[in-house]
């Protein structure tokens, strides 16, 4: 992540100025038996200006963070730092659902429906609250989440647009485009379906001010599916979404003979 290395950098810059300007200046200062608590004073504000320019070394005292918190609680009440997902029971478990500057992770084995929970949480985002949302490849393409919307829109049978789409009447071939049409309405959802590496997913983030992104599949932006390689991929995918003020959602699926697997102490 560049910007962390840039932010290093300007930190380890700062240091240097401190130790080389500012610091000989407070020891001569307090080793200055004449210097009044003014001059000090003045000298100490020179550090804490330096400090304060990192957001990492910010330091509160109790009456900045309760103010700050009040603050922060006046925004909440403006909506928007709870985004509901669409359905009522998840919602009522969800503490702040797809808010911005966070991730979430829909995990399952393969089959499980994944495709389908996903683009439904997807469609009823975008079309009852105006997000924006960019939607990486699901693992079948971006038509596998069409099949499920357009069938949920027309009610014409998932297993008929799979499977005999020869058999769909001229009517049904109008519901169909008007109902993509519909989902697509306004390019509030932008799909794409090229393979996803972590180093593009940054590139993807600056094209337009994202509310929600959802990756599809989250291992194929991994190059080893170790648990510290995973966990460090959580932490920058993390930091990206506060860095860019968008949730990123990421639809992992889990080893289907692992879960399928009894370990050996439950053999028994």
């Amino acid at each position: 992540n560049w910007r962390k290395h840039a932010d290093d950098l300007r930190l380890a810059s700062s240091k240097v100025r401190l130790w080389r300007e500012l610091s000989p200046k407070l020891d001569s200062s307090l080793r200055d038996h004449s210097a009044d608590a003014a001059s000090i004073e003045s000298i100490l504000s020179e550090f804490k200006g330096e400090l304060a320019s990192h957001s990492s070394l910010t330091v509160w005292n109790g009456n900045q963070m309760g103010d700050s918190y009040l603050e922060h609680l006046k925004d909440r009440q403006s909506g928007g730092h709870f985004v509901p997902i669409g359905f009522p029971e998840l919602d009522a478990e969800l503490t702040e659902g797809f808010a911005r500057g966070k991730i979430s992770v829909v995990a399952a084995r393969p089959g499980m429906g994944k495709t389908t929970v996903v683009s439904n949480i997807i469609k009823r985002i975008a079309h009852t609250q105006n997000k924006r949302i960019l939607v990486g490849a699901f693992e079948s393409g971006r038509y596998a989440m069409m099949d499920s919307w357009v069938s949920q829109e027309t009610l014409i049978p998932l297993a008929t647009l799979i499977r005999e789409p020869h058999t769909l009447s001229r009517r049904e071939r109008v519901q169909v485009k008007a109902a993509t049409k519909q989902i697509l309405k306004g390019k509030l959802i932008n799909l794409w379906d090229a393979n996803i590496k972590f180093d593009q997913l940054e590139r993807y983030l600056s094209l337009k001010d994202w509310d929600i992104v959802v990756l599809d599949l989250f291992e194929r932006m991994l190059n080893r599916l170790e648990p510290g390689n995973i966990s460090m991929k959580l932490g920058e995918i993390q930091q990206l979404a506060k860095e860019y003020d968008t949730h990123i959602c990421l639809v992992h699926q889990l080893n289907r003979g692992a879960a399928g697997k009894p370990s050996k102490r439950d053999s028994s």
